[in-house]
């Protein structure tokens, strides 16, 4: 991929959500007149392990300010690239270090949004859970713990979410 030049101030954004970054940078615009550049350094599809592997080449090379880190859902429900729990835990404590040992001032944790089950059941049918709402949500837990641990703010998306009704099949 490009290179950007590294920007004082940037927040780069690395999550297996494809549309994130796009989605905060239009927020960014939204807020005002203030400048604030979001380097998009998700791929649709990436699991944590995919994040760990590329961090430090796609974000931390940039050098940005601060970090929004937004992965689950495919270490989850992608029935190509699930883990357990703890393997993403152990992901995610990675990125989180390494961003920190770099310099970065803040690093930001994004809970997994809630889904449609039907939607991806459609996609994934021998996935092996019997309650994927259930099964993300203990995603979600881990991504809570290691924000406490490490006193990190969190983006709760899911809260957002369910605030709003929740994800639905006329809203996907």
């Amino acid at each position: 991929p490009e290179r950007e030049v590294p920007v004082a101030g940037a927040v780069a954004v690395m999550c297996s959500f494809v549309l994130c970054g796009g989605i905060l940078a239009a927020a960014a615009e939204e807020a005002g007149p203030a400048e604030v550049v979001v380097v998009n350094r998700g791929i649709g599809g990436d699991s944590s392990a995919g994040g760990l592997r590329r961090v430090e080449r796609d974000v931390l090379a940039l050098k940005p300010a601060h970090v929004i880190l937004y992965f689950g859902m495919n270490d989850a429900l992608n029935s190509g690239k699930l883990v357990p729990p703890e393997t993403f835990a152990a992901n995610l404590r990675a990125m989180v270090d390494r961003a920190k040992a770099a310099g970065i001032a803040t690093v930001v944790l994004v809970t997994p949004n809630p889904i449609v089950e039907e939607y991806v059941r459609e996609r994934h049918p021998t996935h092996p859970e019997p309650d994927l709402q259930a099964h993300l949500a203990r995603f979600d837990g881990v991504v809570r713990q290691i924000a406490r641990e490490r006193q990190l703010p969190v983006a709760d998306l899911r809260g957002l979410v369910e605030k709003r009704g929740g994800a639905t099949k006329e809203a996907a």
